[in-house]
């Protein structure tokens, strides 16, 4: 099995069903994953935080065209909600992890994890490169690491089983979540 540990697949859904288009996955991504033998991956939702002025408005609107999506194509996906969802005798279906790549959306709101996880978030990182509410990204300051709220988060991600990303990470926030784990 071939497994794509990072997909920006969701983002690209969404904008073009906002724009009409349907079958996303269909017509844009599914020959690539085919020619490239890729049979899974962790597909993130990712909201710019430089260019996006209501994070959680836009993470609620990516979830809503991407549960469409997963809802009128549901011959091609596997939602991943536990380690036996990746057995591939199971299903000729592909096995995605549902992911956020970066956790501005939530803000100080840790419950909010709890939504996320009914609806199948199974990884996510806390910031993606910028300093937000949790965390420090690569693009923050320097001596910048996790925050209160960003340890509350992190032991409630750990309790639920959402897997933590530190890729955009600085640092500090890496060794802060190394040593809060």
């Amino acid at each position: 099995m071939i497994f794509d540990g990072h997909a920006d697949i969701w983002v690209d859904v969404a904008d073009n069903r906002k724009r009409g288009m349907t079958n996303v996955f269909k017509k844009r991504h599914l020959d690539k994953f085919k020619s490239g033998n890729i049979n899974g991956g962790i597909f993130v939702i990712w909201i710019d935080p430089y260019n996006t002025k209501d994070s959680k408005s836009r993470l609620i609107e990516i979830m809503e065209y991407t549960s469409t999506e997963i809802i009128e194509n549901s011959e091609i996906f596997k939602i991943v909600k536990s380690k036996e969802d990746l057995q591939l005798s199971v299903s000729n279906k592909m096995p995605i992890v549902m992911g956020v790549e970066g956790l501005s959306c939530i803000g100080r709101n840790v419950d909010i994890l709890d939504t996320l996880y009914m609806y199948g978030i199974r990884h996510a990182s806390l910031t993606w490169n910028e300093q937000n509410e949790l965390a420090t990204g690569v693009d923050g300051e320097k001596d910048r690491g996790l925050t209160s709220d960003g340890v509350k988060v992190i032991h409630k991600m750990e309790d639920l089983g959402i897997l933590i990303d530190v890729s955009h990470a600085n640092e500090k926030t890496f060794w802060d979540i190394y040593k809060n784990t």
